[in-house]
């Protein structure tokens, strides 16, 4: 088992498909994926790629969306 970062990210539907595009390119798990007023995906990534996967999500959304850690957990690669 591996440290995985347990994420969070809330954007609009505009910015929805490029950053779910952008996801698997960081070996993203997809936890959950709800549609509300604004998109709500939960996942988890390596913890030592969150850093860079926050600094990708700033550039594409120019810093309008922030990647939330809200968590840690063991699991293993997909």
């Amino acid at each position: 088992p591996l440290n995985f970062a347990e994420v969070q990210i809330d954007c609009t539907y505009s910015d929805y498909p490029k950053i779910s595009n952008e996801l698997p390119k960081f070996g993203a798990i997809l936890d959950s994926c709800d549609f509300g007023a604004e998109v709500s995906l939960k996942f988890a990534v390596k913890e030592g790629i969150f850093p860079d996967l926050c600094k990708k999500i700033a550039e594409m959304t120019a810093g309008r969306i922030e990647p939330k850690l809200i968590g840690t957990r063991f699991d293993c690669e997909r």
